[in-house]
């Protein structure tokens, strides 16, 4: 004979973990991007992303209204995936302040119920005191890329050289 069964899963969705590098090119903006996981017949319904303002490289204090913490929800739809794989997400943080740093915490809901807020995560937006840190590359994202198969250090060496030979060519912009 032969017998068949249903395995059906339950649960809340995974701890968000964050996967973007914490310094950013731009000066006022951001793009996060992280994955969560959640059992394959529940998909994420809705993400909240708790952010605010923590430091300013210059040393002004931040003001209490500046250092409120902005919610953005975002509607799980086709349009947010950022990746191949279904739990992988991005959102682009506008209108920030440069040469700041920031703390990021993100939530995600199933029909389940809501997950665990992600560990925090803190950011860099680029300006005269935060200019992009080195490595360009975390082991992490090499990883995570099965067509790449340059390891890091080779990677990092590569993207130094062209930006010490092409300096006109900046993806950003140094002071």
């Amino acid at each position: 004979g032969k017998a068949t069964q249903t395995l059906e899963l339950k649960g809340q969705p995974g701890k968000p973990v964050v996967l973007s590098p914490g310094q950013s090119y731009s000066s006022s903006e951001y793009s996060l991007v992280w994955t969560v996981w959640t059992p394959t017949n529940l998909p994420i319904m809705n993400q909240s992303i708790l952010y605010r303002l923590r430091n300013k490289a210059s040393g002004t204090p931040v003001l209490e209204n500046e250092g409120t913490w902005h919610n953005l929800a975002l509607i799980s739809d086709a349009g947010a995936l950022h990746g191949k794989e279904k739990d992988e997400f991005k959102m682009d943080l506008t209108g920030l302040q440069g040469d700041a740093e920031y703390e990021v915490r993100i939530r995600a809901m199933n029909h389940q119920g809501w997950s665990q807020l992600s560990d925090p995560f803190f950011f860099k937006t680029s300006g005269k005191h935060f200019t992009l840190d080195f490595p360009l590359f975390t082991k992490h994202q090499l990883t995570s890329s099965s067509a790449l198969s340059l390891d890091l250090a080779t990677l990092n060496l590569i993207v130094l050289a062209c930006l010490v030979s092409l300096p006109n060519l900046y993806a950003f912009h140094v002071h």
